[in-house]
């Protein structure tokens, strides 16, 4: 029980079911060894869990453990939210500071997850050629994708259609509510996380692909700029699906 010893736990338990009781019969009830009964109880008057009845012989009477219950909580949360200011503030810093790339495929794969499974509010992509993914890897982007949506984070994409494996790949995330628009990009593939981070993947033929990462909120609010002014522009991907 909290932050108790085996002895003050049972004494405690003791002056619930009994009520107020003096050393001896605590000593009795509770079983505990005589000699340790009084420095149990000091130790629970000053952890605010028993107090002392001037009476003669003294008793001791438990706090009422609704009173104990809500102190602990009331201590849980503010020790909560002093440890979520500081998680926080580290992760702030460490968004502000943060540029590093990553290359291969399975890194590519886990980059379109984790910004799926970490966005708050809104996903921004733009698509040009990228290396073609396997059913497997598909279907565990789709799922996130799906995941992010029901957490009501607005997913629009800008793919190229003229490209057949992007129209496959729009086939299967629009059902689940991305909004999808044609934009003859090339080259390289963009997205824009929460306004607040970006990734670029550029094509590689050494390391399959290269993917930067950059947590700077005026990047990103440049690159979210493009983003809309080529969102206005684009078609309807439909008109580009020939099945």
């Amino acid at each position: 029980m909290f932050q108790l010893s085996g002895y003050e736990e049972k004494i405690y338990l003791c002056l619930v079911k009994y009520g107020p009781l003096s050393a001896s019969q605590i000593h009795q009830k509770a079983g505990i060894p005589q000699n340790r009964v009084y420095d149990s109880i000091v130790s629970l008057e000053n952890k605010g869990f028993v107090e002392v009845q001037p009476t003669e012989p003294k008793l001791f009477k438990a706090i009422e453990p609704k009173i104990i219950f809500q102190k602990e909580i009331q201590e849980l949360k503010d020790k909560e939210e002093e440890l979520q200011k500081i998680y926080e503030s580290q992760e702030i810093s460490d968004k502000e500071k943060q540029i590093w790339t990553t290359q291969g495929h399975k890194a590519f794969i886990k980059s379109r997850l984790t910004e799926l499974q970490t966005a708050k509010k809104e996903i921004c992509t733009m698509v040009g050629k990228e290396e073609e993914i396997t059913t497997k890897d598909l279907a565990m982007i789709s799922r996130e994708h799906k995941n992010a949506i029901e957490k009501k984070v607005n997913i629009r994409i800008l793919w190229n259609m003229e490209q057949p494996e992007n129209i496959k790949k729009a086939k299967r995330l629009v059902p689940f509510g991305s909004k999808v628009k044609h934009f003859p990009l090339s080259g390289f593939t963009m997205a824009v996380i929460d306004s607040e981070r970006v990734r670029i993947d550029l094509p590689d033929k050494m390391f399959e692909n290269i993917s930067l990462w950059i947590h700077n909120k005026d990047f990103a609010k440049a690159m979210k700029e493009y983003f809309e002014m080529c969102w206005k522009h684009g078609e309807d991907w439909k008109k580009f699906d020939k099945q």
